[in-house]
């Protein structure tokens, strides 16, 4: 390890990334209930080794290797991920939870340039889990749940069903009536994604299916196909930004019939986001 005292900068490189994997900064599969977080140098950083630390009034870089955290986690709860010193080493430490899926309990200001624990200046923001079990977490193609504030990357989220079933109210409701129909993430501030939906659905002349993805509920629409009213089969798509504040966050697909006249079956979906973190 190397620490550079005498260097204290405005810029310091961060060469780490949160990741559940040990040894490897950007998973290619699924990481379901993990129970270790990781921050592991990243091959594509500027400087891979090398991160911030901070003495409270300034940063200064530092060269370590990979550093784990066993995770003591409440099931459905956000925790922000902080890096400081410990008997001169760098070490992770969680925050409190969340009090909502939205608001921190432990705030968070700019020092310079980066996030640190308004209460403890030494304390480093690197980036923001969530629990989906008992100390447990996951990053997977449907619940991206590690979010890195430093090497962000690209995680796309997905998910897709054929499912045929007919729906006739003219009220958004969840797919089929199922919730599971959905995306989940957490950004540790406030992003922009892209949302897209293609979905086959298929009218009787007198109804008028439509499908969407609706940010945070289940009983509206935020990216919504298009429609049709005429005895066909067709698939629409819609692909588009949305500004997502920080805090937990689902896509839920949604579908209804407008006008809620004769039959509209609804046959499959894909659907997801590119989400960087």
């Amino acid at each position: 390890m190397r620490f550079r005292r005498s260097s204290a900068s405005l810029w310091i490189p961060e060469g780490h990334r949160l990741t559940l994997e040990s040894g490897v900064s950007v998973s290619t599969t699924d990481q379901l209930a993990k129970g270790t977080l990781y921050s592991t140098p990243h091959p594509e950083a500027a400087a891979p080794n090398w991160m911030a630390v901070s003495d409270g009034n300034n940063f200064y870089p530092y060269e370590y290797g990979e550093i784990s955290k066993s995770l003591t986690l409440t099931n459905g709860k956000n925790y922000d991920i902080f890096r400081s010193l410990s008997a001169g080493a760098p070490v992770l430490t969680l925050s409190s939870a969340w009090t909502t899926d939205l608001a921190r309990a432990d705030a968070v200001s700019l020092l310079k340039g980066k996030y640190v624990l308004t209460s403890d200046k030494t304390f480093v923001l690197v980036g923001t889990i969530r629990a989906n079990g008992t100390n447990t977490t996951e990053g997977s193609s449907t619940n991206r749940l590690v979010f890195n504030l430093y090497n962000p990357v690209s995680k796309p989220l997905f998910t897709a069903v054929v499912d045929v079933h007919t729906y006739n109210a003219a009220a958004f409701r969840s797919w089929n009536n199922d919730a599971t129909h959905r995306v989940t993430w957490v950004n540790g501030i406030p992003i922009f994604l892209t949302g897209f939906i293609r979905a086959t659905f298929q009218s009787d002349a007198t109804s008028e299916p439509q499908a969407g993805l609706y940010l945070d509920g289940t009983d509206s629409v935020t990216i919504a196909t298009g429609s049709f009213k005429l005895a066909a089969v067709l698939s629409m798509s819609s692909v588009y930004p949305v500004a997502v504040a920080a805090g937990f966050h689902f896509l839920q697909t949604v579908e209804r019939n407008i006008g809620a006249a004769g039959t509209a079956t609804f046959n499959s979906y894909v659907a997801g986001a590119d989400m960087i973190g």
